[in-house]
């Protein structure tokens, strides 16, 4: 049997998309009768899903301090939001470990540490230290975007990294480019490994009653500098889409929120979005809507995407990442040039234009979804990382 460490940087939330699929190898190994621990931010109470991997064996770690709070920041940024640290990352350096970590890495002594980032520089001090002590670790990316580029003294910590890292694993083929371009180099050990989803595969919801009112679901988390959600509320703010008998759900939270419920009242769009807030039964959601929107500026490849294809609801999308690669223009939804409202307003007025045809277009997307996704995308990670360490095992006999 095998031990192996699973590190998320996640640190603005307690949960989120991004953690599903590390936390699903987790169990599935532990299952298996592997030695499974996790180290993730600590919060004031931990997270249902965190308890679940406890109650299946997974020995947690709980960071006090996360890499963003750390002594990686120098005093002007530890007065700054994490969130934004994402995007500011240049400013800190890239050559110490988060406080604590090394101890219990050196404690635990993992066979393989998977080390899931949120964006592909989220995690890097913990990669550091690992590339450092030549401890085996493969990184997980979840999202990219193209203003996430790094400076030539980042670069040169980037390219040891990653060159170093095991395997690497995207969720999408465009953002594995993207990463390759921003690195200036090729990772040959790279490769798409899919996000879980949280809808039965084999029981899609009926087709929502279709009366006077179209309704469309804007899925994601209330942060406009990734979600775009600003972008969709001024499309909506045009006179033709006042006019009309549509209604668009808001689903999800955010540190953003309160921001975004007062943008909607400057559009004054009370008459047309309804925010609920979050659902924990996905397929609630897609029983009463016709169709996603998602004016998304950043993705991996967002579940909220894969699950409405997997209902058979046709999908509104910017041209990032991962949309594009499921969902073809006019075929199974709409797919706008560029995260920008002239662009998202002509995909959803040829998307009105194509309401009646909706249905038949969601059918479509649910059949293209099912031969894209896998069953099980967790235990094919954990698979894939079984692999990794045999190899490991192997090579070092020799």
């Amino acid at each position: 049997m095998s031990r192996f460490l699973f590190v998320s940087s996640m640190s603005s939330h307690p949960w989120g998309g991004s953690e599903e699929l590390w936390a699903g190898a987790a169990y599935e190994l532990s299952k298996a009768g592997h030695e499974v621990s996790a180290s993730v931010q600590k919060w004031p109470q931990t997270h249902s899903k965190i308890k679940h991997l406890q109650s299946a064996g997974v020995l947690l770690n709980e960071r006090r301090t996360s890499v963003f709070q750390s002594t990686l920041w120098t005093s002007r940024w530890q007065r700054a939001k994490h969130v934004w640290g994402r995007a500011i990352a240049k400013h800190y350096p890239l050559t110490e470990s988060p406080a604590g970590f090394d101890k219990h890495v050196r404690r635990f002594k993992p066979d393989l540490v998977c080390v899931s980032n949120w964006g592909y520089r989220d995690a890097l001090p913990w990669m550091w230290f690992l590339h450092r002590e030549k401890i085996p670790f493969v990184s997980v990316v979840q999202t990219n975007a193209e203003y996430l580029w790094p400076t030539d003294k980042q670069l040169v910590k980037l390219s040891q990294v990653y060159q170093s890292a095991e395997a690497v694993f995207c969720v999408s083929k465009a953002n594995l480019e993207l990463l390759q371009n921003q690195l200036a180099m090729r990772l040959p050990q790279a490769r798409v490994m899919w996000n879980p989803y949280q809808v039965d595969r084999q029981n899609p919801p009926e087709w929502p009653s279709q009366s006077q009112t179209w309704k469309i679901a804007c899925v994601g988390r209330l942060e406009p500098n990734a979600k775009g959600q600003d972008l969709l509320f001024q499309v909506l703010a045009q006179p033709a889409w006042r006019n009309r008998n549509v209604k668009v759900s808001m689903f999800g939270g955010g540190i953003s929120a309160q921001g975004v419920h007062q943008l909607a009242k400057l559009y004054e769009l009370e008459d047309t979005l309804e925010f609920r807030g979050h659902v924990a039964d996905v397929r609630q959601i897609w029983e009463e809507h016709h169709a996603l929107v998602l004016p998304s500026r950043m993705e991996g490849l967002p579940l909220a995407l894969v699950e409405a294809l997997m209902c058979g609801r046709p999908a509104i999308v910017t041209n990032i990442a991962g949309n594009p690669e499921v969902v073809e223009d006019g075929i199974n939804g709409f797919v706008a040039d560029a995260p920008h409202v002239r662009s998202l307003s002509n995909a959803m007025e040829r998307a009105w234009e194509a309401r009646d045809e909706w249905k038949a277009m969601g059918e479509t997307a649910r059949a293209k979804i099912l031969k894209q996704v896998p069953e099980n995308p967790c235990k094919e990670l954990a698979e894939a990382l079984l692999q990794i360490t045999s190899k490991s095992a192997l090579r070092s006999v020799q």
